[in-house]
């Protein structure tokens, strides 16, 4: 081999190399940034509808039972499979959830900025100037995206991986798509068409947002390929796999939906309770005012709130509804003049108005929420990175750059200190009733997280704001009733219940409360009518027939509370208060080994019960076998170290056995825990 020939060699090996690490380090750099500016979210609590498809959800409690996952919500099986996964490695541990949506808004941004590359590198945009600063305007685009702070609610609130997930799909079908067509080797071109078909299947299958997927693709062939006009793209037997694939999977959604127009049309009640229902007409003029609040949000990201006060448009001539639909429209028809001359600053805008759409057609409850504007923050991206290079970078590129990273910095910044109001549900609440104090729902959600923390009196003056707002609403006076209980204020807490039945005489859980209520200041007679009550509304309402029994119990009517919990058995064969309470009775018949089985079947459901461990000691004791009964006492103190009852039992054992010693010693712990306990204030 010649020296020149060796030469070469290495200068195409260093060149590889190059290339390579010019691949890698972007990626490399949009993980890292990802990992700090969300490294405070790891600890964030659960919020909102974590609770129901996460923490209550007992269909991602096994992920080998895959058709419990499908039963719960077909059309985001991949979505809840993940939650399953989650479960399955961290239980409720919020650390492996939070890495997991850290990652896949990481993964998402890596996808974005694979998108810019190729859609740069394809025939029209090559011819432009803009194409020599790929990697710079790909880098700019995707750090964007990632650091944006619109993007805090779709990855810090856990359950909105439904849309951070369901955007890395459409991503990467988008990339693969556009990679099969710019390949010339058709085994690479079937390969990554492939890839794209799969992952808009699994994109279907995340949330309904991707719906728009075979849109984009049609977007991307009119701007990008010079294709011609939609007729002739349909036309290209080339073309026409790449939009009839994806626009097949489009029809996935309507049929898991049971697709019917009064799904779409129909109305859904307002966040603003006490408001009239939001018809379709009204959510779509609505929405012209939210689209221009997204607008505001993504050029100006300050005052960001989970719980929007945002009140509907009932007519199309308020002044806000009509200047806002005007303002769209401008821009809208901007977009379309622009596109045969500034393709990224046009498309960009498409981008945004297409990938909003779904969310802004179906009325909701909610008219806004920014994990909406996941999907459309690229198209914000492709327009803001597209206008700093015409306006700024293309004459003064050391500028340009300047901008562009104090930019990130800033939102950088921003989105880290938005995920601090994450933190937990106080800080969560306490932000939206400082954002929307005239609406009534922050005001008893922040009184519900301080009533859990042990804040009653705070908690009431939030439930008091909140129906000071709105009367009428039932679920504050019903949470403003239990904390007045919690309190010992039982006669206000009655009248509260009192008041939620006079409005909605069918209110299964204000019988419930207020029969509990009654039951505490020595009424049970009439706390047994209204448990009657429960139940003559829901004959199937386990919890009702459970408390009946309590309170018949507390009356000496012991058979009839066993018939009780019985029932409740029947209704809830996984209900451990019910075996306890059962087992409680059966006691106090003296049928101590009845009673063991009781407490055994809530052992197998709730192997941690120390309440359950207890009592089955006593009746063990009872029965006259102690050692078993020390062994159940002893299974409870390491549930529970400071269960003092339970020394009381061993000690108990212990002198039954001619133990003195060691029930002088329990004796002892026992006057311990009690001193202890007298002592906290």
């Amino acid at each position: 081999m010649s020296k020149k020939n060796l030469i070469n060699t290495g200068s195409q090996n260093s060149h590889n190399t190059t290339t390579l690490i010019s691949r890698i380090y972007p990626l490399l750099l949009i993980f890292v940034i990802g990992m700090i500016i969300y490294s405070n979210s790891f600890d964030c609590t659960f919020h909102l509808d974590d609770f129901n498809s996460i923490i209550e959800n007992e269909a991602i409690r096994n992920i080998r039972d895959v058709n419990a996952i499908w039963n719960y919500l077909n059309r985001r099986f991949v979505t809840y499979y993940s939650f399953a996964l989650n479960y399955h490695f961290h239980q409720l541990e919020v650390f492996g959830y939070h890495l997991v949506n850290v990652l896949i808004h990481s993964g998402a941004s890596c996808f974005v900025w694979w998108l810019f590359i190729l859609i740069l590198s394809t025939p029209v945009m090559r011819r432009e100037k803009i194409s020599r600063h790929k990697s710079l305007i790909a880098l700019g685009g995707s750090l964007l995206f990632l650091t944006h702070p619109i993007q805090t609610q779709a990855v810090t609130y856990i359950v909105q991986r439904l849309a951070s997930l369901a955007a890395l799909f459409y991503f990467a079908s988008l990339c693969f798509y556009m990679k099969a067509r710019l390949s010339k080797k058709k085994r690479i071109t079937t390969l990554f068409f492939a890839g794209s078909a799969l992952m808009a299947f699994l994109g279907m299958f995340s949330k309904e947002t991707v719906f728009t997927l075979p849109f984009a693709v049609l977007l991307f062939e009119l701007g990008f390929f010079r294709s011609g006009s939609p007729k002739e793209i349909l036309k290209n037997k080339k073309i026409l796999p790449f939009i009839i694939f994806p626009l097949l999977f489009t029809l996935i959604i309507p049929i898991l939906m049971d697709f019917n127009f009064s799904n779409v049309f129909g109305a859904a009640s307002s966040d603003r309770l006490g408001e009239p229902p939001l018809t379709f007409t009204v959510y779509l003029l609505t929405q012209f005012k939210v689209f221009v609040t997204y607008i505001r949000l993504l050029f100006v990201p300050i005052h960001q709130n989970v719980d929007y006060d945002f009140p509907a448009s009932r007519s199309f001539f308020e002044l806000p509804t009509i200047s806002s639909f005007f303002l769209l429209a401008a821009i809208f028809i901007t977009a379309v003049w622009l596109f045969p001359k500034r393709k990224l600053v046009s498309i960009g805008i498409i981008w945004f108005f297409l990938t909003l759409s779904v969310e802004a057609v179906k009325p909701l409850g909610n008219v806004i929420f920014e994990h909406r504007l996941y999907l459309p923050m690229f198209g914000f991206s492709v327009f803001f990175v597209s206008m700093i290079y015409h306006i700024v970078f293309k004459r003064y590129s050391k500028a340009g750059l300047l901008l562009m990273a104090g930019l990130i910095c800033v939102t950088s910044f921003l989105t880290y200190r938005r995920n601090r109001v994450w933190k937990d549900e106080i800080s969560l609440w306490s932000d939206a009733v400082r954002k929307s104090p005239d609406k009534a729902r922050p005001h008893n959600n922040l009184g519900i997280v301080l009533s859990h923390k042990g804040k009653a009196e705070k908690a009431i003056v939030e439930f008091r704001e909140a129906l000071s707002i709105y009367p009428g609403y039932l679920g504050a006076r019903k949470n403003l009733g239990t904390t007045l209980r919690s309190l010992g204020r039982y006669e206000e807490a009655i009248n509260e219940y009192r008041e939620v039945l006079r409005v909605n005489p069918n209110e299964i859980t204000a019988y419930i409360n207020l029969g509990v209520a009654l039951s505490q200041i020595g009424k049970n007679d009439e706390a047994v009518r209204e448990f009657r009550n429960a139940i003559r509304i829901k004959p199937d309402y386990a919890k009702a027939y459970n408390n009946l029994g309590t309170v018949l119990l507390n009356l000496g009517k012991v058979e009839e509370a066993i018939s009780e919990y019985r029932m409740a058995l029947r209704l809830n064969p996984d209900y451990t208060n019910a075996y306890i309470n059962l087992g409680d009775a059966l006691y106090n018949l003296g049928k101590f080994d009845d009673a063991v089985k009781a407490y055994r079947s809530a052992l197998r459901i709730d192997p941690g019960n120390a309440e359950a461990y207890y009592n089955q000691g006593r009746a063990y004791f009872r029965g006259g076998n102690e050692e078993e009964a020390i062994i159940h006492f002893k299974n409870a103190l390491k549930i529970n170290p400071y269960f003092r009852d339970v020394h009381i039992g061993l000690a108990s054992c212990y002198q039954t056995m001619g133990k003195a010693s060691e029930a002088e010693f329990h004796l002892s712990e026992y006057k311990r825990l009690m001193k202890e306990s007298s002592q906290i204030k």
